[in-house]
């Protein structure tokens, strides 16, 4: 109590926003319809939970951190999606608090909390879907973990920085590419010809052999797992070796969501990519940087294929350095603001462009905030209990996979992989299944079954979907309509 009594207006503004932000945002979110990614983690930790083993008997392409998580969570209180969506905002309070900790350690206490509140309105933004259980919360937590403990000195620091990668990358194998920043920084300033020492390279080469190592155990200790199971060979071809190519994704798809994508946090991408043109004009120009920002820079661009590239959940893995960067580059022009000499019409056009970038980009978030009540987990539970209706002995498969109708009723997967036909591969494996296990019926999205039999091919409806289509065509029959999917049983 008497530490609060000395708090500053600012501190006192940033935990009123940080409960808003933190604890009343996501709890707007909690009976939001589960997402497709979502449900099928919770399927598969439930089989977990039932004795199914992973990779074995039931399969996806993650890496078995979420799997595991919810498994845990339903052998503590019972199957509850609302109780992994409370977990996963604990997760993003927890990131958060990293966030104003990398802040302060890389700038000062203001930055910190710029930076934190940013990511908390980030994660939470309803194009990004960080409200839902997903491999991201989880894997962006210990991302943000490795990087508090490598801007600390020494090697058991670095060892720690390797750990928490390590488990970042059970969560989701994207996190492996904070490693590419770690080794960028060691060889980019090489560059500077003060670092071209016989010390520095022999204790950035000590430095990535601990992370390394670091990295290595718990990946090991989750082979060794899955070896004593007998299921060291399926848990690598699924994680490792199993192609998720694409293949022909419409562009104009892409070029779509990723422009929602950029508008829905606008202000943050154009903050900190002018971060980015002044530090990659400075490195270009060989003069000596902030070696902090140059990590943030690096740690934001090693991300940034994959997660613009793929759009919506995944771009929460640059929300962290993004908001950092940006939080610089926003304190920097308040403060210059505030200076006396500058002119009223220069403040009037930098305060006025901001306030309309802002304003674009909270419509934006608005209105997908308003679309999303379409569709909620009622009309889920509501939907998997039609379909359990009809379904009169249970063998059922879903096409495209909609696993909220077996989270929300006694129906049961027939086939091994529990997720997307995202490969040829995959196809083979599913039909196998199919066969083996004689499933009467194929439940279809009614939207998914109308594009595919227009033929057009977009990013969602891609060659290995259409293969497995005419496979129904070939084997099933319609036999009836609900509300939102069309029904198949198998010809006799």
């Amino acid at each position: 109590m008497e530490k609060l009594k000395h708090l500053s207006r600012s501190q006192i503004l940033f935990i009123l926003l940080f409960i808003l932000f933190g604890i009343i945002v996501p709890i707007t979110y909690i009976s939001a319809s589960l997402h497709v990614d979502e449900s099928t983690f919770l399927v598969i930790g439930n089989s977990i939970k039932d004795g199914s083993l992973l990779y074995k008997d039931v399969a996806n392409i993650k890496t078995p951190g979420v799997f595991y998580l919810s498994a845990l969570v339903f052998s503590i209180v019972g199957k509850s999606f609302i109780a992994v969506r409370i977990l996963t905002y604990l997760v993003h309070i927890v990131s958060a608090f990293l966030v104003y900790r990398l802040g302060k350690k890389i700038a000062d206490k203001n930055i910190g909390m710029i930076a934190s509140l940013l990511f908390l309105i980030g994660v939470y933004i309803p194009q990004f879907q960080g409200y839902r259980y997903l491999t991201e919360p989880y894997a962006v937590l210990f991302t943000l973990l490795s990087m508090f403990f490598f801007l600390k000195e020494g090697y058991r620091a670095k060892f720690i920085t390797g750990l928490a990668l390590g488990i970042g990358i059970i969560f989701k194998q994207t996190a492996i590419f904070l490693f590419g920043a770690f080794l960028l920084v060691y060889l980019l300033n090489l560059r500077y010809q003060t670092n071209r020492t016989k010390d520095y390279i022999v204790n950035s080469v000590k430095n990535l052999i601990f992370i390394s190592l670091g990295t290595v155990i718990p990946l090991f200790i989750v082979f060794l797992y899955f070896f004593a199971m007998g299921a060291a060979y399926e848990m690598l071809y699924y994680t490792v070796f199993t192609s998720t190519s694409t293949f022909g994704s419409s562009l104009s798809g892409i070029m779509d969501v990723f422009i929602i994508d950029i508008l829905s946090h606008l202000p943050v991408w154009l903050l900190s990519l002018s971060m980015i043109l002044v530090v990659g004009y400075n490195f270009l120009r060989g003069k000596m940087l902030n070696a902090k920002y140059f990590l943030l820079t690096l740690w934001l661009l090693v991300f940034s294929y994959n997660s613009f590239l793929r759009g919506s959940h995944r771009i929460l893995f640059v929300i962290p350095p993004a908001t950092l960067l940006a939080s610089l580059l926003f304190y920097d022009l308040y403060k210059y603001l505030k200076k006396k000499h500058n002119s009223l019409q220069l403040k009037c056009v930098i305060v006025s462009t901001f306030l309309i970038i802002v304003g674009i980009s909270s419509a934006l978030n608005i209105y997908n905030r308003v679309s999303m009540s379409y569709w909620t987990v009622d009309d889920q539970i509501q939907s998997a209990a039609e379909v359990e209706l009809y379904i009169d002995d249970g063998k059922v498969y879903t096409f495209p996979f909609q696993n909220h109708l077996f989270f929300f009723s006694n129906l049961t997967p027939y086939t091994k992989i529990i997720g997307d036909i995202y490969s040829i591969e995959s196809i083979n494996e599913v039909i196998r299944d199919l066969e083996a296990n004689n499933v009467t019926y194929i439940v279809a999205i009614k939207d998914a079954i109308d594009t595919l039999e227009s033929g057009e091919q977009t990013s969602r409806y891609t060659p290995p979907k259409y293969i497995f289509y005419d496979y129904i065509v070939d084997h099933y029959q319609a036999v009836g309509t609900i509300e939102y999917y069309y029904i198949y049983k198998l010809k006799e």
